[in-house]
């Protein structure tokens, strides 16, 4: 399942899943249902997880919220998380 997770430097939410990527990457990028939420989640991440215990995505997918266009697009990692070398944002 592709989780999707709503994350500022102070907070997460994971807000949704789907069984495609690509659908995932479409709601992300289209800010639908208004991922950014006003202003409080600048970020969200896409994190492809299997079934079972202690699954992990290495790989996610991260975007950036653009104001100009009020859509997300796919961006590094923000730094405070390649600084926390965090994992597991959608269901921990």
């Amino acid at each position: 399942m592709y989780f999707i997770t709503s994350v500022s430097e102070t907070d997460t939410r994971c807000v949704g899943y789907f069984s495609e990527k690509e659908t995932a990457i479409e709601v992300v990028q289209n800010n639908v249902g208004d991922l950014y939420e006003a202003g409080c989640y600048p970020y969200v991440v896409i994190e492809n997880v299997p079934e079972g215990l202690y699954q992990y995505d290495f790989e996610p997918i991260w975007f950036t919220y653009i104001e100009k266009t009020d859509k997300y697009q796919i961006s590094p990692p923000p730094l405070f998380v390649r600084k926390q070398r965090t994992v597991g944002y959608g269901i921990g």
